[in-house]
C-alpha cells in the first residue's frame, strides 16, 4: 500500500512539475492560509464516487495530502515533522491496522491489527511517539484506557472504585517532561460512565458520586504549572418519564481544573461539548 501511495503522490508531483512553469496567472489556484503567518494542519480522511475505500489524509491549510486507504484520527507537528495517527486498510478494506505516520511513512503500532483496536490522539516529546488508544482485552465488551510509545503498546488501569469497569478509553494525551497524561472515560457496570483521567498509568476518577447520577467523558488534557486542565462533558440522568427533558437531556460542555469543574455556558438548557485544549 505504500508503494501505491508513494507511486501516486510520484504522479502527482511530475504532473505538477510538468505544467507549473507554463501555467498562466488566471490558471494557478490563488491560495491564501487560514491564519496568516501561521500554518494549520487538520486530520481526517475522504471518499469520493471514484473510490471504493477511504483516504487517510490530512490538510496543510486546506491543501490536502493523502496518506494511504484508511483514516487519520489526530495530527501534530514538531519540529517541521508532520505526525499523523489513524488506521491504514488495503484495496479490499478488509485487512489493515492501526499505525501512525511521520511525514508519510508509516509505522504501525503494536497489536494494531486487531479490529477492535482504535487510536484517537498523538503527541510528540524528545523524537518519541506516543499515541493514545483503546484495544479489546479480549472479552466481549471489555476494553483497555492504553497508549503506544514508539510503537509498543502500554496498557492503564481500569480498576474503579465505583464498581466493576467493562472497559475505559482515552481520547487525549500530553507529555509533561516524564509523566504521561490520558484523558478519557471508564465504563462502569450498572452505573453512568465516569470521565478519568492517567497519569503515568495510574487512573483518577472523577471525585463524588459522579458514576451514581451523571454521564461524564474527557477528551483533552494539557498541563502547566502543577495545573491540569481537561475537558469533555457532563449530562445528569433524568429519572421520571413525565419530566419534558426525560428524552432531550440537556449536555454541558465543561472543563475541570485540577478536578474541580466548570462550566463554559452558564445556560439551564444546552447540548455542548468540550473536546480539545492547548496551553500555550
Amino acid at each position: 500500500m505504500r508503494t501505491f501511495s508513494l507511486l501516486l503522490l510520484t504522479l502527482i508531483g511530475l504532473a505538477l512539475l510538468s505544467c507549473g512553469d507554463n501555467a498562466s496567472g488566471d490558471d494557478q489556484q490563488t491560495f491564501t492560509p487560514i491564519i496568516e503567518g501561521r500554518k494549520v494542519y487538520i486530520s481526517g480522511f475522504y471518499q469520493d464516487s471514484t473510490l471504493d475505500q477511504m483516504v487517510a489524509c490530512y490538510w496543510l491549510d486546506g491543501i490536502r495530502v493523502d496518506l494511504e486507504y484508511g483514516a487519520a484520527e489526530a495530527i501534530t507537528v514538531h519540529n517541521g515533522d508532520v505526525y499523523v495517527a489513524g488506521q491504514w486498510f488495503d484495496a479490499t478494506g478488509w485487512n489493515g491496522e492501526a499505525c501512525y505516520w511521520i511525514n508519510g511513512v508509516r509505522y504501525d503500532l503494536q497489536g494494531g491489527e486487531n479490529p477492535d483496536v482504535e487510536v484517537t490522539g498523538i503527541a510528540v516529546d524528545n523524537g518519541d511517539v506516543y499515541v493514545s488508544g483503546v484495544r479489546s482485552d479480549g472479552s466481549m465488551f471489555g476494553t483497555n484506557a492504553c497508549y503506544w510509545k514508539n510503537g509498543n503498546v502500554n496498557n492503564v488501569s481500569r480498576n474503579s472504585s465505583f464498581g466493576n469497569s467493562w472497559g475505559a478509553t482515552a481520547f487525549g494525551i500530553f507529555i509533561d517532561g516524564n509523566d504521561v497524561y490520558l484523558a478519557g472515560y471508564n465504563a462502569i457496570a450498572n452505573k453512568f460512565d465516569i470521565g478519568c483521567k492517567w497519569k503515568n498509568g495510574n487512573l483518577h476518577e472523577l471525585s463524588g458520586s459522579t458514576a451514581n447520577e451523571q454521564q461524564t467523558w474527557l477528551y483533552d488534557i494539557a498541563v502547566a504549572n502543577d495545573v491540569k486542565i481537561t475537558v469533555g462533558f457532563y449530562y445528569t440522568f433524568i429519572e421520571d418519564e413525565n419530566d419534558p427533558l426525560y428524552y432531550n437531556s440537556p449536555i454541558f460542555a465543561c472543563y475541570y481544573r485540577n478536578g474541580q469543574r466548570v462550566n463554559l455556558e452558564e445556560s439551564e438548557w444546552q447540548v455542548g461539548e468540550a473536546t480539545g485544549v492547548f496551553i500555550e
